[in-house]
């Protein structure tokens, strides 16, 4: 997957995901009308009770919604343990699924600060 985006040297820093979930608490994801249509049947709701219960309502456009966070979070962020998943991952919007995990990213850096007890140079200072 990384190596279809052509940048010299982002394989050397590409890694997989330790599901640490602070990406999901740093940004608000972006959902198209279609994808709230398919995370709504996936939860069994009608698209109103979705944007009821998930969008965030500050949120004011006809062509796309954020989702919600709660407690500082995406709303579809759980954790076992130290481990995050996803509630709607079989269905979740193109902009989560499209996060490329990276050590260029400070979110992963501090991901594995925090979760792995890697000491990145920034963590050190």
């Amino acid at each position: 997957m990384t190596d279809s985006l052509n940048l010299p040297g982002l394989h050397t820093y590409s890694m997989e995901c330790i599901r640490c979930g602070i990406c999901c608490t740093r940004y608000q994801a972006i959902v198209s009308l279609d994808e709230v249509q398919q995370i709504a049947s996936y939860l069994g709701i009608s698209m109103n009770e979705w944007v009821k219960l998930y969008s965030e309502p500050r949120w004011h456009s006809h062509k796309n919604y954020l989702i919600r966070h709660v407690n500082a979070a995406c709303i579809f962020l759980k954790y076992a343990g130290k481990i995050s998943y996803c509630d709607i991952q079989f269905v979740k919007p193109c902009c989560c699924s499209d996060w490329i995990p990276h050590l260029e990213n400070t979110e992963c850096r501090e991901g594995l600060r925090k979760n792995v007890g890697v000491f990145t140079e920034e963590s050190s200072q």
